[in-house]
């Protein structure tokens, strides 16, 4: 099950990657927005079949507050990340999106003093690292010049 989840994540992301940078006429705006609605909507059609719940934790201001904050972190995030697959080479702007292993490594060791051990340094080198080789292997393929000739 974690595997088809992974794959499956792995496949929507690409999907994602390669549409936005198809829509570079489309205002990163409007694409965000198209975004949030979707997910909203999905999100209050689960809500809506756990209707019989007692949501104790949203009745709190501490934690609607936080909430808010993620909400508009998560917006600015997904503003900028739709620029930059709007603008650049998706394959490139993805290998940023892999810092992000990095950073939770990091938090993990200064919020909760867990330290990675080996099979997770070893799945990030191989990830990290499969995916440069990757784009610096075809680097000398890539070229952003048309070249036409004339008769």
């Amino acid at each position: 099950m974690a595997i088809t989840s992974a794959l499956g994540g792995a496949i929507g992301t690409a999907i994602a990657m390669i549409g936005l940078h198809r829509l570079s006429a489309v205002r990163p705006e409007l694409v965000v927005m198209h975004f949030s609605a979707v997910s909203t909507i999905l999100a209050l059609g689960l809500f809506l079949f756990s209707m019989n719940r007692k949501y104790v934790v949203l009745q709190d201001e501490r934690t609607l507050l936080i909430l808010a904050s993620i909400g508009v972190a998560g917006t600015l995030g997904q503003l900028t990340m739709t620029r930059a697959f709007r603008n650049g080479n998706p394959g490139k702007i993805s290998i940023v999106g892999l810092m992000q292993i990095l950073f939770v490594i990091l938090l993990d060791l200064l919020f909760w003093q867990r330290s990675p051990d080996v099979p997770l340094i070893i799945g990030t080198t191989l990830v990290i690292g499969s995916c440069t080789w990757i784009i610096f292997k075809n680097r000398n393929h890539d070229t952003d010049e048309i070249h036409c000739t004339s008769s």
